[in-house]
């Protein structure tokens, strides 16, 4: 079984033959891409795919805060992340991490928590002015225990998949 048959078992195939699909886009960056070259049997492919469709998914209406991928005047793969210190005033700590969609693995990625068997157990992107919809898709990540999104500009409601995700705490 190849890479687009094992997630089309997680998102199903009309999500990711749509072109214009976020779905689509982290399949393309996962197969052409990215720097890891993941195969079918590596054991946090679908892990890696679903953060990559939250970033897609989440970049359509405009660019996150801090730590997005590498671009041409990027020197490497390391940002400066923005973490939220005070709200009254508006006030951010800079921390070093490595960018989302970059050579590291996704557990380094800035905002990503995993545990010792390097599975996400929570996602930190608290005011990075994130746009768009919370994606469904994130319940797929069976092993997370906190999702911290707010003070983002998120629509809608919380997807009630969300609702199946046994370890979810926060």
């Amino acid at each position: 079984i190849g890479i687009q048959e094992l997630l089309e078992k997680v998102v199903g195939n009309e999500n990711l033959s749509d072109k214009s699909s976020s779905h689509y886009s982290a399949l393309e960056w996962i197969i052409e891409e990215d720097p890891m070259q993941l195969t079918p049997d590596d054991d946090h492919l679908i892990q890696r795919y679903l953060l990559a469709h939250f970033y897609f998914d989440t970049h359509q209406e405009g660019n996150w805060l801090s730590c997005e991928r590498q671009n041409q005047s990027d020197r490497d793969e390391t940002c400066v992340f923005k973490r939220l210190k005070s709200v009254f005033p508006l006030e951010y700590n800079d921390v070093i991490m490595f960018r989302w969609l970059s050579l590291m693995h996704e557990c380094e990625w800035a905002g990503i928590f995993c545990d010792d068997f390097e599975q996400v157990r929570a996602i930190d992107l608290t005011a990075q002015v994130i746009q768009g919809t919370l994606p469904v898709e994130l319940s797929h990540l069976s092993f997370l225990q906190g999702i911290s999104l707010g003070w983002n500009e998120f629509e809608g409601t919380i997807p009630s998949e969300y609702g199946n995700i046994k370890q979810l705490l926060e």
